[in-house]
Parts: C-alpha cells; structure tokens; sequence
C-alpha cells in the first residue's frame, strides 16, 4: 500500500493495509456511534436520528439497496426513511467514528473508503466531515440502483457521516464496509520559494 503523500519517511502506514469495517452484526465496534446527537451545532428543531442494520433488501422497492455491495452480499447501514413516517425533511442521520484505530498507535486518519447507495425519487444529501467538522465528501439526489465505492481523504483524528433527508419518503440512502488508512501525520504544505531580491 502506497501512502500517497508524497513520500513514506519510514511511517508504519505505509505497509499496514487500510482496516475495514464489515458491520456483520447490529453492535458497532469500538469508536463507533450511531446517531449521536448535536455534532458541531447543527439546528436542534430537527432530531438526530439513527442508521438501520441490515443483511438483506430492504423493506421498498422503489428506494434503498436490493442487497449488500459485494454481489448483493454483505451487511450494511441505511437511513429508514420510507418506513418511519415521522422522518420529515431536514432531519439528520449520523454515523460517527472516534479514530482510535490510528490515533492509539500515535497516527491519523488519512482516507476513508466506503460504499454508498442513493437511490429513490427523494434522496438528500450524504456529507462525510473530519473531527473538526470541516466537509470532505458531499452528494446529493438518485445516484441509481447500484452501489459505488469512493475514498475521501480527510487528515484527521476522527470523522463521521451526515445524510440530511429532502422531501419525500423515497429517501433510504445507505453505507457499507468502511474502511480507514492511517498516517504518521498530516500532509506537509509544499516548501514557500525563497524571497527574491529587493
């Protein structure tokens, strides 16, 4: 595995693989939270909801994944918005992880990997933040049927996903098999010319 930036300098990430989290049961691991309330100050009026576990299709047909994204396999979290009637537009679903599988060993966040699904008339909007609550990642409305996978680089001790729901139950956005690459630090700005002369 390739650090990316721009060189090693000897960091252990560099021949660690990235850590992926499969979520094959309804209890997160460690430094996972589902639906934590009030990140970052967001508007209070709307509640802070949480993701749905699941093994198989989900309960419509016209919106959420039909399956897992390895060959319809695999488990994975989605929002339940065409089944919970009291889901309005504006209210939020998070996903937060604390880090610790590179801040314990001394490091930090460098990328996130992670599939995505977005597909129905109302779908809103998927935003992936850092710890300090600067956005990385964003998309919103039908992305189609299938599942896609993206890598975020982030820089950061911590992160966490926000999907904000539109208007309209056809909204059951979801996520699977998160992965994370850890660094030694973050990326160094590129070296300032040296004055001219006066």
């Amino acid at each position: 595995m390739k650090c990316g930036w721009p060189s090693c300098h000897g960091c252990e990430a560099c021949d660690t693989p990235p850590t992926i989290f499969e979520f094959e049961n309804e209890t997160l691991p460690a430094g996972w939270t589902n639906g934590a309330a009030s990140l970052c100050g967001y508007d209070a009026t709307h509640p802070t909801l949480a993701w749905t576990h699941m093994l198989e299709e989900t309960p419509n047909a016209y919106t959420g994944p039909n399956g897992g994204p390895v060959n319809g396999s695999g488990a994975f979290w989605f929002c339940n918005v065409s089944a919970a009637p009291e889901v309005g537009e504006g209210d939020v679903f998070t996903l937060v992880y604390d880090g610790r599988e590179c801040t314990e060993r001394g490091l930090t966040i460098q990328y996130v990997d992670f599939f995505v699904h977005m597909f129905g008339a109302n779908i809103g909007t998927l935003s992936l933040y850092d710890g300090e609550c600067n956005e990385h990642w964003s998309k919103s409305g039908d992305h189609g049927p299938a599942w896609f996978e993206t890598r975020v680089e982030v820089y950061s001790n911590a992160f966490f996903f926000e999907y904000t729901v539109a208007n309209g139950w056809e909204s059951d956005a979801a996520l699977a098999r998160i992965g994370i690459g850890c660094w030694h630090g973050p990326p160094s700005p590129p070296s300032l010319p040296p004055p001219q002369p006066a």
